[in-house]
Order: structure tokens, then sequence, then C-alpha cells
């Protein structure tokens, strides 16, 4: 059986929107892969205790309360699992720097997409792509015409990614709505995800 170890990691963002990575040593598993900076959770320490301590001692820099859970998964490699928890970190006391001697640098979320991580890393570059706040639909109740007409409300307020979900309704309807909701999104450039089958989701 595998053993599972837990992990904290902080995604810093900077004020230009670029985020802080560290090269990982070649003592440690991965050697030369880029990753977040964070580390073991230890016994008896809350995801967040460990988060604080471990930004400390990796980069130098405090958080307080200032940060937001990102994502929280497990990743299974060929000899452990990861339970991973990623939080995103805007405000912190103190400058980065390397207090273990590893390389830092700061990337663009265009250059985080190519740079070589632990494939654990994959869940929080997909997480960091999609925006703080969703909308998922309510059930469809017959009227098309308001139906769009609420999410275009809700489009319009600044939502930016929507969950099409029509449980019970018929395919040649949930193709009707979709068609319309695809065509406000791409307006308002924002992404649309249709609860259904792949099939319908093609069409």
């Amino acid at each position: 059986m595998k053993n599972t170890i837990s992990v904290s990691v902080g995604i810093l963002r900077h004020k230009n929107g670029s985020y802080l990575i560290s090269l990982r040593k070649k003592a440690l598993s991965f050697p030369g892969l880029w990753e977040f900076p964070g580390g073991k959770i230890e016994h008896g320490e809350q995801p967040i205790q460990a988060l604080k301590r471990e930004l400390y001692e990796e980069v130098g820099v405090k958080i307080g309360t200032n940060f937001l859970p990102i994502i929280h998964f497990t990743h299974e490699y060929s000899d452990v699992i990861v339970d991973l928890h990623a939080y995103s970190i805007d405000d912190w006391e103190g400058s980065p720097n390397s207090c273990e001697g590893q390389k830092l640098r700061w990337v663009t979320q265009e250059e985080l997409i190519y740079t070589q991580m632990p494939d654990a890393n994959r869940a929080i570059k997909l997480a960091l792509t999609l925006p703080n706040l969703s909308l998922i639909t309510p059930d469809f109740y017959g009227d098309e015409s308001s139906y769009l007409k609420q999410l275009k409300i809700c489009l319009n307020r600044g939502v930016k990614l929507v969950q099409l979900r029509m449980p019970g309704s018929s395919t040649a309807c949930i193709t009707s709505i979709a068609k319309g909701a695809l065509a406000m999104c791409k307006i308002h450039q924002a992404k649309l995800l249709i609860n259904n089958e792949s099939s319908l989701v093609q069409r």
C-alpha cells in the first residue's frame, strides 16, 4: 500500500499577475522541476498552519488571513499518494527570497502553463485559469426567453464561468438554450460548461 503525504502550497501572486515558483533541488524527488512554495503538513498541523510555516521557512514571507483556498485534491504517483491543499495569496509581509538556496522566479500565467512541474501541479494550473465565482443555472421551467434573459443579467454583473444545468429537459430544449448561452458567454468573455452528454456538447 502506498503512503499518503499531505502537502500545503501557496500560490503567491504579484500585483502584475505573475506567480512565484521555485526549482526543486537535485537531492529531492522530481529534481530540476519547478513547484509552488510549500511543503509537507507535519503531524498535528492544520493545512493553514503548515502553509504559514513553510512559506516563512522557504521564501521568508508571512501571510495573515488574506488567502483563498483554490483546490484540494489527491494525486497518485508511482510510489506515493499526495493529498494537496493549494491556496492563492495576493498579500504578504516581506520580500520573497531564497531561504534554502533554491532558485526562485516569477512567471506569467502563460509561462506557467509551459513550465515543467510535477504532474500534480496540472490541476493547480487549471484551477488558476478559472474565476473565483461561478454560476450554476437553475432548473428550466419552460420559458426560454426569460431563462436566457436572467443569464444575461448575471453575465452583465461580472460572472465569468457558467455551468448550464438543465436536468429533465429535452435534448432539443437544452441544445437551443446552450446555443444562446454560448453566444452570450462569448460576448462577455465567459466560460461555458454544459452539464450533459458529450455528443450534445459537440452539437
